[in-house]
């Protein structure tokens, strides 16, 4: 006859867990102070700059002081105006694109009059606001719009010519009855 064996649950570790946390005490971390570092001197032609860094206490609420602007003053007396007027705003170049291409096909005005938009709001940024960050971006978008401007008075400008020359060649060969 076979002997049947009878085998444990296993244990409930949740159980054993939460015990054992319960009997241990929370235990605060230990303020150490800050170790001061050891200075060496570097060496020859190398310069390495140090900053001690602050302790940090997991569970404590730490403000920061609002410094922006006192850091930007900073900085802006520190370094002073910049060695460049700003980015280009090509606002000439976007005028005169909208123009020519406008004269040629007045549907690449859709195209032109954006161009001519941010051209200004690059320019109004880059001289009122002194803003050269947003400045560049419109000049960017400006510059694009322009290019993409002329390419598309020049594609548009091809197939109405080839199928100007096509019409009219139908029509000049097919009057008289014969095709070249």
């Amino acid at each position: 006859m076979a002997q049947t064996q009878q085998i444990e649950a296993p244990p409930n570790y949740e159980e054993k867990r939460d015990q054992t946390m319960a009997q241990q005490p929370l235990q605060q971390p230990a303020q150490q102070p800050p170790q001061q570092p050891t200075q060496q001197p570097p060496p020859t032609g190398q310069v390495f700059y140090s900053a001690q860094q602050p302790q940090v206490v997991p569970g404590t609420v730490y403000q920061m002081p609002y410094q922006i602007p006192q850091m930007h003053q900073q900085v802006e007396a520190a370094v002073g105006k910049p060695p460049y007027p700003g980015p280009n705003d090509f606002l000439i170049l976007s005028l005169v694109t909208m123009i020519m291409c406008g004269v040629l096909n007045i549907t690449s005005l859709m195209i032109g009059i954006p161009g001519l938009v941010f051209a200004g709001l690059s320019n109004h940024n880059r001289t009122a606001n002194k803003n050269y960050h947003n400045a560049k971006r419109y000049s960017n978008y400006a510059l694009g719009l322009v290019i993409a401007n002329i390419i598309y008075t020049l594609v548009l400008g091809i197939i109405l010519t080839g199928v100007a020359v096509g019409v009219s060649r139908v029509s000049l060969y097919g009057y008289y009855g014969y095709y070249g």
